[in-house]
């Protein structure tokens, strides 16, 4: 799963891409000693703070940083979707 951020404070309409995100979906593994499977959006709240803190201060702090940190927004999308935005 691929994740964009945006702030709306910086600007409505430009969303950055900051990563991706993935999960385990084979349960029939003996490693995996979990017993469920997590959302998509499960697997990036579980993340939320380390995907914030990383646009916000590392990749982009002049669009997600100072006063524009206030009302950050996290959308996803299907894997390898920013190939598709730059062609």
């Amino acid at each position: 799963t691929d994740l964009y951020m945006r702030s709306p404070l910086n600007d409505k309409e430009l969303f950055w891409y900051v990563g991706k995100v993935c999960r385990r979906l084979d349960l029939d593994d003996k490693d995996f000693s979990g017993s469920s499977i997590p959302t998509e959006m499960e697997a990036v709240i579980s993340q939320k703070r380390l995907i914030i803190e990383y646009a916000k201060n590392q990749l982009r702090p002049q669009n997600f940083g100072g006063p524009y940190s206030k009302n950050l927004e996290i959308w996803i999308a299907p894997g390898d979707s920013e190939m598709y935005t730059v062609q």
